[in-house]
């Protein structure tokens, strides 16, 4: 037997895990406004609600210029990491069941 198939047997004799299926057949995109400084409010793959906000875009000085909130209930399941974001650029995806 080798080391990763003693793992294997260890992990499934003590974890009991049933797996979580969440199918996305819509997804909504969010654009910036303006431009600025993204700051992100929620984790990827967070269920989020709708009118919820999602982060904010700031001027340079911290103030906030505009929300970005969702317009569905969904899972978020892509969200920009550059933190200057031009006005249109993607910044999350959110899919959802609707």
């Amino acid at each position: 037997m080798t080391a990763p198939e003693a793992i294997a047997i260890t992990l499934s004799d003590c974890i009991n895990v049933t797996p979580r299926r969440d199918f996305v057949r819509f997804y909504s995109l969010r654009r910036a406004k303006l431009s600025g400084l993204f700051h992100v409010a929620k984790a990827n793959g967070a269920y989020v609600n709708k009118e919820e906000m999602l982060g904010a875009i700031c001027n340079p000085y911290g103030q906030i210029e505009a929300r970005i909130i969702s317009p569905v209930d969904g899972y978020i399941i892509g969200i920009n990491n550059q933190p200057v974001v031009n006005q249109g650029d993607a910044l999350m995806h959110i899919g959802s069941e609707d």
